[in-house]
């Protein structure tokens, strides 16, 4: 009896420690997790301000991107890629920009090129 009371005990103390393993295991993989969030948060914060600064510099210089998404499709300042069905929006919004359009001084420097929904 005495040695089976021992078996048991080595067996509770086994799986203690494997448990125990296990919490340091997921309490590094939370930490790692954390470390990447906060890298990506980094990276896309920095691209954005980068971002930011071109369009700036763009617009001092006269260029203004063309508004696309959620206006309605204008030929005079943008080129259809696609015409897309069941978007479940009014036929000739446009739905998806491809490519930035751009004003110069008020005209056309480069045409939008966008996905529109179809009727």
């Amino acid at each position: 009896m005495r040695a089976s009371q021992e078996e048991t005990y080595r067996a509770v103390e086994k799986l203690n420690q494997e448990r125990a393993s296990r919490r340091e295991r997921a309490q590094r993989a939370e930490e790692n997790l954390d470390r990447v969030r906060q890298s990506l948060t980094a990276l896309v914060t920095g691209y954005t301000m980068s971002i930011e600064r071109v369009d700036r510099t763009l617009k001092k210089q006269g260029l203004e991107p063309i508004p696309t998404v959620g206006e309605a499709f204008d030929p005079e300042l943008m080129e259809v890629v696609e015409a897309v069905s069941n978007t479940g929006r009014r036929a000739g919004e446009v739905i998806d920009e491809v490519r930035r359009g751009y004003l110069y001084h008020g005209k056309v420097f480069r045409y939008a090129q966008v996905r529109v929904a179809r009727g």
